[in-house]
């Protein structure tokens, strides 16, 4: 179930607005969830069930959803659309008549990602990436949780051995039931989920390596662990399953 966030949000002329202050979504804004479109001012009705069944879609075995970079937080998603009303004219204008994709990385509101829910009521800026069709590709600028993008990045760049070593066991073992159809097609399968994992693994230590090199500046640690990140990405990365169609 979505959640509200607090009562109150911070605009981005530093003004605070209370929720009863806040008018709806525009009528002509949608949103848009892996491949469910859904009303933008009825999102508290329609949003929840398309969403958890998103997040059970792209759910991997074996990781939690805080190192899955395809799941998206309901909290986060809910303290967004409280906040997004309250944005300036100007920032709504260009998602007049379209679809804000949701589970765009941009908008910083996966599991993964180095922000909290009470983040989305602080200043904050709305900017459009791109805009396929009718649906819109958008970002925020927002200040991030170092602490959170530091110690998200350590922790996946820790499991990452331990799931290339699984990996290669059962690459090993898939050889050794070569011409066995049910224990090839076992074998296949948790490989498969291993593999996925460890590139997932990879895309969320290089999100938070990157939010941990621009708070900590010039840190040699913090440059090093980024670009050990961006390798494994190069090494490891696959296809999430969460573009668009």
């Amino acid at each position: 179930m979505l959640l509200a966030c607090a009562n109150a949000v911070i605009a981005e002329d530093g003004k605070k607005k209370h929720m009863s202050e806040i008018t709806t979504i525009p009528t002509n804004i949608s949103l848009r969830i892996g491949a469910t479109v859904v009303n933008g001012p009825k999102w508290q009705e329609e949003l929840p069930a398309p969403l958890e069944q998103y997040n059970r879609k792209v759910r991997l075995e074996g990781l939690p959803d805080h190192l899955n970079p395809a799941v998206i937080d309901t909290e986060k998603v809910a303290a967004f659309l409280k906040a997004l009303p309250q944005f300036p004219a100007e920032s709504l204008k260009p998602l007049a008549g379209r679809t804000i994709w949701l589970d765009y990385g941009g908008l910083l509101l996966g599991a993964s990602a180095p922000t909290r829910p009470a983040m989305f009521t602080g200043p904050m800026k709305l900017e459009i990436v791109e805009v396929q069709g009718q649906v819109v590709h958008a970002r925020l600028v927002l200040k991030v949780d170092c602490d959170l993008a530091r110690n998200r990045a350590a922790e996946a760049s820790a499991r990452i051995g331990p799931t290339s070593d699984e990996i290669k066991a059962l690459e090993a073992r898939l050889s050794a039931v070569a011409g066995t159809p049910e224990q090839e097609r076992d074998v296949l399968t948790a490989l498969s989920v291993a593999r996925r994992r460890r590139s997932a693994l990879a895309y969320v230590w290089q999100k938070n390596a990157t939010a941990r090199a621009e708070c900590d500046g010039t840190d040699a640690a913090a440059k090093a662990d980024l670009e050990a990140a961006v390798r494994a990405v190069d090494l490891y990365g696959m296809p999430l399953g969460t573009g668009m169609p």
